[in-house]
């Protein structure tokens, strides 16, 4: 009887407990459910639907057509799907070293001078609350062969004209250097933050020890900035790699499909060629190599913590 007695009272608490556990957890969800709802109809729901499209050939109006593996081979068949993703990733091999090797230079200069660093560091960050659309009609403009300001420029110092526009090799540099100038200005304010978190203690040791200029930024500099350079590594190859408004407004992916990137092709398949399937698939591989950065970032970020 008193086991009975011992059962009977703690029942109550323990049904409390979990009836209050219970509402805590309904709670939770329906404090998550403005964000999830939403992540489920624009974004969840959307990326399952494309990648079943993506086995299958649509043009928006017929029935689709099951067509298997077809849209991926043709997608790493060397096509034009194919040529695209070597296009998006030969952006991000020029872009990115060279925006992030830009924004050292500029933080490093920041840092250096005694007065204006907030004006500076205004008007190297203003690419970055710039219209992506403004930025590339500007740049195709000083771009133009006969009236452009670069080729003006170019001029000056008794250069023939370069027709940036016009051929594949100098087409893509002129969306490189679009986009290095648009990306630096976030490199040099995450670097010049790193910059004054170093302890100048330590810059001093270095210099009393005779290190030199170099010395001191390859062994003391450079390893106090590894966080933010994995940081801007990341951030800016997964925004390269979905670079679409430079490429549409400059040069419409041309001349050919120099310019072409996965976006473009994405645009181009599935609203101009209405095909349906090859853009889905398309979208797919981008989403693969994002995911691919993302996991290495994870791995970095890990093996930073276990230094």
């Amino acid at each position: 009887m008193a086991v009975i007695t011992a059962v009977d009272t703690v029942s109550p608490v323990a049904s409390s407990g979990l009836k209050r556990s219970v509402r805590e957890e309904l709670s939770a969800w329906l404090f998550l459910l403005p964000s999830v709802v939403p992540f489920l109809i624009f974004t969840l729901i959307p990326a399952f639907a494309t990648f079943v499209l993506s086995f299958y050939r649509w043009d928006f109006i017929s029935t689709p057509q099951f067509v298997g593996l077809d849209n991926w081979i043709d997608l790493f068949s060397g096509g034009a799907a194919g040529r695209s993703v070597l296009v998006t990733l030969l952006l991000c091999a020029i872009s990115v070293p060279a925006s992030m090797a830009t924004g050292l230079a500029l933080a490093f200069a920041l840092d250096r001078i005694p007065f204006g660093k907030l004006l500076f560091r205004s008007i190297f960050f203003m690419p970055i609350v710039t219209s992506m659309v403004a930025i590339s009609f500007v740049f195709g403009n000083m771009f133009a062969t006969e009236t452009g300001l670069i080729n003006y420029v170019i001029g000056l110092a008794g250069l023939p004209p370069v027709a940036w526009l016009t051929y594949p090799t100098q087409a893509i540099f002129a969306v490189s250097i679009m986009m290095i100038w648009s990306m630096s200005g976030l490199c040099m304010l995450i670097y010049l933050a790193g910059l004054q978190q170093i302890d100048q203690s330590l810059i001093e040791a270095a210099r009393l020890d005779g290190a030199s200029r170099w010395q001191l930024f390859l062994y003391v500099v450079r390893p106090l900035l590894a966080r933010s350079t994995l940081f801007l590594a990341i951030t800016q190859t997964v925004s390269a790699l979905q670079t679409f408004e430079a490429v549409y407004v400059l040069t419409d992916g041309g001349p050919g499909t120099s310019t072409t990137t996965i976006g473009m092709y994405i645009y181009k398949s599935t609203f101009r060629r209405f095909e349906v399937g090859s853009g889905a698939s398309a979208s797919m591989a981008l989403f693969v190599l994002m995911l691919i950065v993302t996991v290495i970032q994870l791995r970095a970020q890990r093996r930073m913590q276990d230094v």
